[in-house]
């Protein structure tokens, strides 16, 4: 026993590096006669209590150190001690380090001393193992509060706190990806990068790496677990995921499953309940650190493949070196492999000319955006006729990818005559797209002609195609008669179809809830009736279940992207942010809706010369990608920058391209969505071609053609120029309650940035702009909010609810 002195704790950060996490022990400690503080070792929890004692310097406190309690008796004698004391003063008694589950009898001794705690009187319980039964029933009884591990974990902002504090040129944001909060990994990274000689290019994920951070780590944190725990991290740490089953079958290890929750429970796996699966905490995952042998691979990468689990399986072959089962397993797997954003460059390298081959090389080539090297697999397929049922579907599906072969073209093919009539599956049909529309082809050449032309096409398709196709093209046509403003002659089928759960069973089951969702996204967007509700939160509920992360990302990219006019500019920030796109990154299928995305924001929050960044490499990848609604719709976009930094001209090419590749599609609410800039172009465009048109313009509509397919193309612009003109006092409207006068996008951000303590440097960093121009933000938002001072400015931002 021995007593613990005060010590003198700062407001948020302390002299020695560590945030203040005494919030929840405070709050515990005073509903509560005890408190029981759960977490894995160097986790935080002994210097939270050291903080809370630090912060009552009318209490007495007696620390007890569990691992050199010797017996029952001794226990004993010292709480009779402890109690004694705290009938005359204010004592806290601390039990620390119960680092292993306690003999029962002890387990009582402490149940009925917590039990008999005068009202002065409390006890701090700090363990690294959950608490027993005994305890369990003093919560139960609200006589003990539990604190988890993940209350003395840092947060980010807590950790731009501490990097602001030590002037470090870390990004916050990657400390805590790969540390996972953890405090005394937190404070070590940041006391290795205070080290001049580092440079100021080093990055977390090196530190991580480092001996220093890498030692504490395998010796303090993980060297404090179990034998049995510690097999399990082992594994963890290089394995893309475990669960019972895989322990159970390939290690043969029956008694996983309580471990892997206990290690969930202590921080170092991250568990994925509906699948019941765990994964290495980042900290703990260091896998090329490990130098595993092949067999190990080899047994994962088959475990995995028999279980459904393909691009697990790739991953782990590919580190077994094994070439020959790697390439069973790509060419066994040939129609999923390419969508699952993966590398498997080394197809490229094979002299196999079977149809699986083939794909795989070509579609790896379309990833590479190397449009020969997808005609020279074709060629390929073509030499080794008559094809057999599978190797005519391969070759259908390549040809399908290939940008430079036309809609109609293609259904020729589909239609050709030969032996074999059996329905052919599409491996992808969505591509990297959340809409049906404009998935890996652009569909609208399907729809865009007469009743009659449409109906044909659709027959091929139906016929030569399988029934999942046919689902793919029904929610295509709804989407085409949205985007181009016929919503209301969507057949009931077709509307049957957005509400019903009923294609979930096909292999692209997720595609199609994404797809649903977007398509419910724009028809509540167009007249917010409640109908819709329902749906969108189920769907979006379902989606959010999906462990495919990809999906999610593209979920949130159409939700923002299809109402950023009408959003809240706080939840636009935060999808900016958690993006995880970077100027350098190369676009491609998997990608180019999210860039699209940031392209639309960053115009939409004037951020022009960032949003004509993205634009300088979307725009060439849409072009000879064949993206007909994107490509459309990013033109016009740029278009809209152009005209707001007054290089009319520019904009007005920008248009013309942007109609032009649009073609007879007929595309309308692409073009009325962006308020006053939006229309002022579509008015400048349609003056253009009013002047420059060879037979005329009639400015007055003369008939009632039904829908934009049949208009003349004045009517159809002068239709544009209307209803954008009607949309535009709805747009750029915030659910912030701001003043009078807004805040910018732009100012929101760096509001936010100074209630989180930023400094302009900082802010400066992070948001890629000059210092002029951080501080001219800063005035303006001043200003607006009637402030002298960044103190003041964050008050009132909390006041009138921009910031929380």
């Amino acid at each position: 026993m021995k007593k613990v002195k005060n010590k003198n704790v700062g407001d948020t950060v302390t002299d020695d590096g560590y945030i203040d996490k005494t919030e929840v022990l405070e709050k515990g400690i005073r509903i509560s006669p005890s408190i029981f503080l759960e977490g894995a070792a160097a986790s935080g929890k002994s210097t939270a209590v050291e903080m809370l004692i630090g912060k009552h310097p009318e209490v007495s406190a007696i620390s007890f150190n569990m691992e050199e309690i010797t017996d029952e008796n001794s226990l004993h004698e010292q709480l009779e001690t402890a109690g004694k004391q705290m009938e005359k003063s204010t004592v806290w008694v601390i039990l620390e380090n119960i680092n292993t589950v306690l003999p029962g009898s002890v387990q009582r001794k402490l149940e009925t001393f917590i039990r008999r705690l005068p009202d002065s009187g409390r006890v701090i319980l700090v363990s690294r193992e959950k608490p027993f039964s005994g305890l369990l029933d003093l919560f139960w009884k609200k006589k003990l509060q539990v604190i988890p591990q993940r209350a003395f974990l840092f947060t980010k902002e807590e950790i731009a706190r501490l990097c602001e504090r030590a002037q470090c040129k870390l990004d916050p944001k990657e400390v805590y990806e790969v540390t996972g909060g953890w405090p005394g990994c937190v404070t070590a990274m940041l006391s290795l990068a205070e080290n001049e000689a580092w440079g100021q290019d080093v990055t977390a994920r090196q530190l991580r790496n480092r001996y220093e951070i890498d030692g504490y780590v395998s010796h303090t944190i993980l060297g404090s677990l179990t034998g049995e725990e510690k097999e399990i991290m082992r594994r963890a740490a290089v394995c893309p995921w475990l669960n019972e089953k895989l322990m159970r079958e390939v290690w043969e290890i029956p008694w996983a499953a309580e471990s892997l929750k206990n290690l969930e429970r202590k921080g170092f796996l991250i568990a994925d309940r509906k699948r019941e699966r765990w994964r290495a905490a980042p900290l703990f995952a260091c896998r090329e650190e490990h130098d595993e042998p092949a067999l190990f691979w080899k047994r994962m990468g088959d475990w995995y493949e028999t279980n459904g689990f393909i691009r697990e399986a790739v991953m782990c072959l590919q580190a077994s070196t094994d070439e020959k089962m790697l390439r069973d397993c790509l060419l066994r797997n040939f129609s999923i492999v390419p969508f699952m954003d993966i590398d498997y460059v080394q197809v490229m390298e094979w002299k196999d000319n079977s149809p699986q081959a083939c794909y795989l090389r070509g579609m790896h080539c379309y990833f590479s955006k190397n449009i020969p090297g997808i005609d020279r697999e074709l060629r390929r397929m073509e030499k080794q006729q008559p094809f057999t049922e599978i190797s005519r579907e391969i070759y259908l599906n390549l040809a399908y990818a290939k940008p430079d072969l036309s809609l109609d073209e293609w259904l020729e093919m589909l239609e050709s005559p030969g032996e074999i009539h059996s329905p052919v599956h599409l491996y992808n049909i969505s591509g990297g797209s959340c809409r049906p529309l404009c998935g890996l082809r652009d569909l609208s050449g399907m729809f865009a002609g007469s009743k009659k032309e449409e109906n044909r096409k659709r027959n091929i398709w139906k016929e030569h195609l399988d029934e999942e196709a046919y689902i793919w093209l029904s929610l295509a046509r709804t989407d085409y008669y949205i985007e181009i403003g016929q919503e209301k002659i969507v057949s009931e089928t077709d509307k049957n179809l957005i509400y019903s759960g009923s294609a979930v069973q096909y292999e692209s089951g997720e595609q199609i809830r994404l797809a649903r969702l977007s398509i419910l996204y724009q028809l509540w967007n167009i007249n917010r009736a409640d109908q819709y509700l329902p749906f969108i939160r189920e769907l979006e509920g379902e989606l959010l279940q999906s462990d495919n992360k990809d999906i999610i990302r593209k979920m949130e990219t159409v939700r923002i992207s299809d109402f950023i006019g009408y959003r809240d500019s706080n939840e636009v920030l935060q999808w900016i942010r958690e993006t995880g796109l970077y100027p350098g990154k190369e676009i491609n299928e998997n990608n180019y809706v999210i860039f699209s995305g940031l392209g639309k924001a960053y115009m939409m929050m004037r951020q022009y010369d960032k949003a004509e960044r993205i634009f300088e490499k979307l725009l060439p990848y849409l072009r000879e990608f064949h993206k007909s609604c994107a490509l459309a719709e990013a033109l016009f976009e740029q278009a809209i920058i152009s005209w707001e930094k007054d290089s009319h001209s520019q904009s007005l090419r920008y248009v013309i391209e942007s109609f032009i590749g649009s073609g007879d599609y007929r595309y309308v609410r692409l073009y009325t969505d962006y308020g006053n800039s939006g229309w002022k172009v579509l008015d400048a465009y349609v003056d253009w071609v009013s002047k420059n048109s060879p037979e005329g313009w009639h400015r007055k509509k003369k008939y009632n053609y039904g829908n934009v397919r049949r208009m003349p193309q004045e009517d159809y612009l002068e239709l544009l120029v209307r209803m954008a003109k009607r949309r535009a006092p709805g747009v750029h409207e915030t659910a912030g309650g701001y003043p009078e006068e807004h805040l910018t996008m732009m100012e929101t951000l760096i509001l936010q940035d100074i209630n989180s303590g930023k400094s302009n440097a900082q802010i400066c960093q992070e948001l890629n702009l000059k210092l002029s121009t951080v501080k001219s933000h800063i005035y303006s938002l001043y200003k607006k909010l009637g402030v002298n001072s960044r103190v003041q400015a964050t008050l009132k931002g909390k006041e009138l609810g921009i910031l929380k």
